[in-house]
């Protein structure tokens, strides 16, 4: 029996809420969950990754592909890379150019600390009966990325200092998920 996906996403977000319903009552969250074109969402949630969502949509011919984006909230959505970022990963991504090819539909699993993302590659060019037509592709990083810390307390006030040169700026709160 197949779940209509508008199902499967409302249930997951009233699971996920379903904690601080009882504490608020009256908690909006407003739909798209991700605005933009973000066709095939596959979310997971890791609490090993201090509570984070995460969800890859298909990218057809786009690249980068496969954009992964994540929320610890499922309002605010950040996105914190690419799977597809070198082209060495996929090359016949570059000879799918018909607006039905490319990349449909990922699965994106976390098991043992480690990510997995299940896709096709489609190649509307050949016919039907050609059996390299679709290309299923199974991808994880190299090494399972380290999940970001936790935040740090506040730390009480410090007297004022001289005025100091401006540092670089601070590493993203994810790591980029490297495929």
């Amino acid at each position: 029996m197949m779940i209509p996906l508008t199902f499967l996403l409302l249930a997951l977000t009233a699971a996920a809420l379903g904690s601080t319903a009882a504490q608020n009552s009256n908690s909006t969250i407003h739909n798209p969950m991700l605005p933009g074109f973000h066709p095939d969402p596959s979310c997971i949630f890791v609490p090993s990754w201090n509570e984070t969502f995460f969800c890859a949509t298909s990218s057809f011919n786009a690249f980068p592909g496969i954009p992964i984006h994540a929320s610890q909230d499922l309002q605010s959505w950040r996105l914190i890379g690419h799977v597809l970022n070198r082209k060495a990963q996929l090359p016949r991504l570059a000879e799918t150019n018909r607006s039905t090819s490319g990349i449909w539909a990922p699965t994106l699993r976390f098991r043992d600390d480690t990510f997995w993302l299940v896709t096709t590659l489609v190649d509307d060019d050949r016919p039907q009966s050609d059996e390299s037509r679709w290309d299923n592709v199974c991808i994880s990083p190299p090494s399972p990325p380290s999940p970001p810390s936790p935040p740090s307390p506040p730390s009480p006030p410090s007297p004022p200092s001289p005025p100091s040169p401006p540092s670089p700026p601070s590493p993203p709160s994810h790591p980029p998920l490297c495929f």
